[in-house]
């Protein structure tokens, strides 16, 4: 089954949590949101732009409450959609958003999930080596006999 989702990369870090693996997004409306705008950073920065105002809830809201706030939020969301697919089509984006973007996130989601391993003999070895080619550089660029405050004032 094909999934629309809101934030890919957080609904696929919170469901491995529950130990379920989300499959099959066919859309990210985040991403989508962001490759038009980046200042898109948040749902209501989306909803904003768009004018939809979601109803308030109460932090002791009733679960019946909480469904009626949720499903505000997927109708706002099936407003936006089509909106946001002529956009991504009109400027060009559908290889960006749908080959690029939305796999990198959950490539991003797992690296997040699991961390990365980091091979510290050979992050030393480097800090020597470019240690090293800065020294150098630094000895090119500032000959021994000039400060760099002479170099700049001449």
């Amino acid at each position: 089954i094909r999934k629309n989702v809101f934030d890919g990369k957080q609904a696929y870090i919170s469901l491995r949590k529950l130990g379920i693996t989300l499959q099959n997004i066919s859309f990210d409306l985040l991403l989508a949101a962001y490759l038009i705008n980046q200042d898109f950073k948040k749902i209501s920065d989306v909803f904003a732009y768009y004018d939809i105002t979601l109803p308030s809830i109460a932090k002791n809201a009733s679960v019946m409450d909480d469904a009626i706030y949720c499903q505000s939020i997927v109708e706002a969301c099936n407003i936006i959609k089509p909106l946001l697919v002529n956009k991504i089509k009109e400027i060009d984006n559908e290889d960006l958003l749908y080959k690029i973007e939305q796999p990198l996130s959950l490539i991003l989601a797992e690296i997040e999930i699991n961390g990365v391993l980091i091979d510290s003999k050979l992050l030393k070895e480097l800090d020597v080596e470019y240690s090293s080619i800065i020294n150098n550089l630094i000895a090119f660029i500032y000959p021994p006999k000039l400060s760099s405050f002479e170099l700049l004032h001449k």
